[in-house]
């Protein structure tokens, strides 16, 4: 859980924009033909590295391709897997990420229920996240029975094969029950069709290795994208605690938007954008925003709102989507 210590007098930025290190790009979801893939492991670090990313988790169904016996083409290389467990509420089965996990691990068989299977990746030091829980057909139930960090919530591969690759709305009931995941972005890559470089992470750690950037991704120190920026993002209390402004820094977007509980949200653009008369009048260059400041009033509807039912803990978060519709966004951050 991302907390915020933010006071009237000192605001507080999120360590996933403030932190030591620096950001690095990657893919925490892709198969090869170790599994289900249509590349070598070694060829599909090659396509990510022509890609520009730092880092790649290769998550093999029910077995963890050892990072020793690939070419990494200089890419940074996460031990991990892609569980396969039973059985969602609905009948459907649970597959669960395991990122950083020892490669001569004896991984338990797929019959084991998710909530054994999830536990156990905990326990082995894995950051552990439920993948495309629409696509699964899981229920926000199904979700709240597992150990985990967070979920997919931006999965390019079943986006592209069946539509059914978001699941923001299971996130956002999850924060509202309590939970405190973080949600991906990825590409869930099985080298089929289009499905690389749609949506990956960008991890704010120390340094380029596996233990920093699993440490970083269990903290929550990254943002989903696919494709624009948040460079920042930071709270401050003003007003005896009475309003919350929630300050944004991107790259240059279309809108930025936050997010609250239920209908809790806000937006903003650029303000000529909302004189267009004719699609010939957008000019990108000229009606992008790269910062904004959000500002709440804490005292409507008494002390709890942005808070859920579920821990009464309150939290936003920040998204943004530039002209050519690729969005980011960032972790829940309580306050």
């Amino acid at each position: 859980m991302i907390f915020m210590t933010a006071t009237a007098a000192t605001p507080a930025r999120g360590p996933h924009f403030a932190g030591p290190g620096a950001w690095f790009r990657g893919n925490l979801h892709c198969h090869t033909t170790e599994s289900d893939g249509n590349v070598s492991p070694s060829d599909a670090a090659a396509g990510f590295a022509n890609l520009g990313y730092d880092f790649l988790a290769i998550t093999d169904h029910d077995r963890i391709t050892d990072p020793a016996t690939v070419d990494a083409h200089g890419l940074c290389l996460i031990p991990s897997v892609e569980l396969t467990a039973s059985a969602g509420l609905l009948g459907t089965e649970f597959h669960i990420l395991g990122i950083g996990i020892d490669p001569s691990t004896v991984l338990p068989p797929r019959t084991s229920p998710g909530r054994v299977s999830s536990a156990w990746l905990r326990n082995q030091g894995a950051a552990v996240f439920a993948a495309h829980p629409h696509w699964s057909g899981l229920t926000v139930d199904d979700l709240m029975g597992l150990t985990i960090d967070g979920i997919e919530a931006c999965n390019g591969g079943t986006t592209l094969d069946s539509l059914k690759g978001e699941a923001f709305t299971h996130w956002d009931e999850g924060l509202l029950r309590g939970a405190s995941w973080t949600g991906l972005g990825t590409d869930d890559t099985h080298w089929h069709t289009l499905d690389r470089g749609t949506a990956w992470v960008m991890v704010r750690a120390t340094e380029r290795t596996p233990g920093a950037l699993v440490s970083a991704i269990k903290a929550g120190n990254f943002y989903g994208t696919t494709g624009p920026a948040i460079n920042d993002v930071h709270l401050e209390f003003v007003d005896d605690g009475r309003v919350l402004k929630v300050h944004v820094h991107t790259s240059p977007v279309a809108a930025m938007y936050l997010s609250g509980p239920g209908a809790r949200s806000r937006h903003t653009f650029h303000e000529t954008a909302s004189a267009i008369t004719s699609v010939t009048e957008v000019d990108p260059a000229r009606m992008s925003i790269t910062s904004h400041t959000f500002e709440v009033d804490l005292t409507v509807s008494g002390p709890a709102r942005y808070a859920g039912r579920g821990t009464g803990q309150r939290h936003i978060r920040v998204s943004c989507m530039d002209w050519n519709r690729g969005r980011a966004w960032s972790n829940p951050l309580f306050f």
